[in-house]
């Protein structure tokens, strides 16, 4: 095997398509402060916690996270395709989204198998209830 990929091709997520690692929430007192003090959108295939960061102390820009309880999700094989589907459809919308915004997505059940269009129009759907999205400047 060589370091282009399994089949001897291309990468198949090149880093630029990623969401940037800058974007991504990894510490726990973040996640902490985004459960204390977020707002919570609730739907089908996810719930959505949205935390306006403080300035003062140092918070800012875009974070994001995707999380899958072993509870619900007890192969580790479908954890991480659930996370990877909520992290696809965060980065998709992403430029949508307010500028100031910390995000945890938490996948229910019937996110693993939900189809891709439905499972984008709950994330607008929630971000527009939470008001999220950013406004169309006007003209």
């Amino acid at each position: 095997m060589n370091d282009a990929g399994a089949v001897g091709g291309p990468s198949l997520a090149p880093a630029d398509l990623r969401l940037p690692r800058h974007v991504l929430l990894r510490r726990r007192r973040d996640f902490l402060r985004i459960f204390a003090a977020g707002r919570r959108q609730h739907g089908t295939f996810m719930s959505m916690i949205a935390y306006q960061p403080d300035h003062a102390r140092g918070e800012d820009g875009q974070r994001m996270a995707a999380v899958a309880r072993k509870k619900e999700f007890r192969h580790a094989v479908d954890r991480n395709r659930v996370k990877r589907r909520l992290r696809e459809v965060t980065r998709l919308n992403r430029a949508c989204l307010r500028p100031d915004l910390w995000l945890v997505l938490q996948a229910r059940r019937d996110a693993l198998h939900a189809p891709w269009p439905a499972l984008c129009d709950e994330f607008m759907a929630l971000c527009q209830a939470a008001r999220l999205v950013r406004e169309a400047p006007h003209s």
